[in-house]
């Protein structure tokens, strides 16, 4: 009976794990992956450079990136940090207490983002240290290439894609010091929340669903700029999409459902499900 009992509990406790757990680089659960396209890149000694990001589409920025360029051959070091805005929002560090090292952790692609190793922590930091790099050495590699921060926001865990390059020792006003942010895993529910579309279409989308993947888009009753970004059934979006506004080209994409959402600069207007 015991042992019928603790198979009953691995069959129901295993599958719940599986489906729980984040990975880096993977689209999580409910959440949506965008490119924020953020590159920046700071020549000019005793400066500083931000790029900001909205992790959740209610358009107020969460947190921003700061990349400052000392003059890292001579007593102050070039810096990147990553400055957190809401207060709910918490990122994996590195536990000072057990690594004396609290810097932000950086994963690698398919790595869990549980963030419960001995010498990590959960930590709601203002100013959460990247890397520094100068005269004293490296706190943290100085140069990372396609590495993922996690963070955790409302019970719900996401990712941000960064690469960076500190070292600029030989030569520090010839060479720029880098960032790039390419891929963010945000809490924007295009997928999950089907059910909470509007009744009332602002935009027509015709023909739907398309045999042949071309979809026009007729906009009377809305008069004002729009962007459309489309999704597949697991939340990622599809780059590039040719064509204009008025017709999105799917011709080259696999048969199945797909969401257009359209928004404006301060708000999302609609989300509509297509089938091809």
């Amino acid at each position: 009976m015991k042992t019928l009992l603790m198979t009953s509990l691995l069959i129901f406790v295993f599958p719940y794990l599986s489906i729980c757990q984040n990975f880096a680089g993977i689209v999580p659960n409910g959440m949506v992956v965008e490119d924020p396209n953020i590159s920046l890149s700071n020549i000019t000694p005793y400066t500083a450079d931000t790029a900001y990001l909205d992790l959740d589409c209610d358009s107020i920025n969460d947190l921003f990136f700061l990349l400052a360029k000392g003059s890292s051959n001579i007593d102050s070091p070039n810096s990147l940090d990553l400055v957190v805005l809401d207060t709910s929002i918490s990122v994996c560090m590195k536990d000072y207490m057990s690594s004396l090292n609290n810097s932000v952790v950086l994963y690698e692609y398919g790595d869990l983002l549980d963030c419960t190793k001995t010498d990590t922590i959960w930590e709601s930091c203002t100013s959460c240290l990247i890397s520094y790099y100068g005269t004293l050495g490296a706190y943290t590699p100085g140069t990372v290439n396609e590495k993922y921060i996690a963070y955790q926001k409302n019970n719900q865990h996401g990712w941000i894609k960064i690469s960076y390059d500190l070292n600029d020792f030989s030569a520090p006003t010839l060479y720029p010091i880098t960032l790039d942010v390419s891929e963010v895993a945000v809490g924007c529910p295009v997928v999950s929340n089907i059910e909470s579309l509007p009744k009332e279409e602002i935009f027509t989308i015709y023909p739907n669903p398309s045999g042949t993947g071309i979809f026009r888009i007729k906009n009377d009753n809305y008069t004002h700029e729009f962007i459309v970004k489309v999704y597949n059934s697991l939340g990622e979006i599809i780059q590039p999409i040719s064509g204009n506004l008025l017709e999105i080209d799917l011709s080259d994409h696999p048969s199945g459902v797909y969401f257009f959402e359209f928004s404006n600069k301060e708000k999302r207007i609609e989300i509509r499900k297509v089938i091809k």
